[in-house]
């Protein structure tokens, strides 16, 4: 809240947030609305001073597709007002004002060298961990708490960098796509989040299966899926598959967490493939207390028809 009703600086306890959207009045007035926001800014950040209120200044800009090339000047209106802190804070929802990821990731990574030369503590958000480089650090972790998901990303069971970057904002995937190309994800090489891949490594989610836990073999888990694979002898298997509790996805059935599916099935079919599948997820089902959840913010939104 870095404005109060008559668009003025809210002085805080610790200091003061203000948004800084531009480096010179025009730019600043048209992203915030508010023709003369930016000399108001200017004057009443003098006027904390003056009145010793103001311990510490830091700054908040967007970024805009036509605020890109003014992001490293930013810094420098900041350093001039006093900033120890900027913060470039990309859309979350606000597709008209977003820019591709080939023009914003220079851009930014530009504004975070000028913060460094002019030692001003400098932050990102809402942009791909994997395309800042060297920059990384400087990326606050977003929590993505939204229904439907905020973010998305297509390698996010698989990246290393997704405990801490959510990914695209799924305004921007709507309107550039899912730029499987141009981001570059570090790959685990290792499964989510043991190590240890045996079934034994999972007891807990071994246990949601009851009876029919004796007979996995093997077990999957990633931020998208618990899959089991079970062996029910003389040939017959199949992989159970367990996702985020949804509404609207095809399921064979839902517990109080996930909805329950199964793939590969082989030496199974007709009666005794329903009979087996249907007593497994009445098992979970049973079991399910909620206790054991996948990240449903990692599945992937519906994109809308071309």
């Amino acid at each position: 809240m870095p404005y109060d009703e008559d668009g003025d600086a809210i002085d805080l306890a610790v200091g003061v947030i203000v948004e800084l959207h531009g480096d010179e009045p025009a730019l600043h007035d048209r992203a915030v609305g508010r023709p003369g926001a930016f000399a108001r800014l200017e004057a009443v950040i003098a006027k904390l001073r003056a009145a010793g209120r103001l311990p510490a200044l830091a700054c908040e800009a967007s970024i805009r597709a036509d605020n890109l090339d003014a992001l490293p000047r930013i810094v420098g209106v900041a350093k001039r007002l006093g900033a120890e802190r900027c913060t470039f804070i990309a859309p979350v929802t606000e597709a008209a004002q977003m820019a591709p990821l080939d023009a914003t990731i220079p851009a930014v990574r530009e504004a975070l060298t000028r913060c460094r030369e002019l030692d001003i503590d400098g932050h990102v958000r809402h942009q791909p961990a994997c395309l800042l480089g060297g920059d990384a650090e400087a990326l606050e972790a977003t929590r993505d708490a939204s229904d439907p998901p905020a973010f998305a990303c297509l390698f996010a069971s698989r990246c290393e960098l997704s405990e801490r970057c959510a990914g695209l904002p799924t305004a921007y995937i709507h309107r550039f796509g899912w730029e499987p190309h141009r981001l570059q994800p570090v790959l685990r090489d290792s499964p989510w989040p043991r190590d240890d891949g045996s079934p034994e490594a999972f007891a807990a989610w071994l246990a949601l299966l009851g009876p029919a836990a004796s007979r996995v073999t093997a077990v999957e888990l990633d931020r998208l899926a618990a899959r089991y694979r079970v062996d029910l002898g003389r040939g017959r298997s199949l992989v159970l598959e367990l996702t985020p509790r949804t509404q609207d996805r095809p399921a064979l059935a839902r517990s109080r967490s996930f909805d329950i599916r199964y793939t590969k099935a082989t030496g199974l079919g007709g009666p005794g493939l329903a009979r087996v599948v249907e007593t497994i997820a009445a098992a979970i089902v049973a079991r399910d207390d909620g206790s054991l959840d996948l990240d449903p913010r990692r599945v992937l939104p519906p994109l809308p028809p071309a």
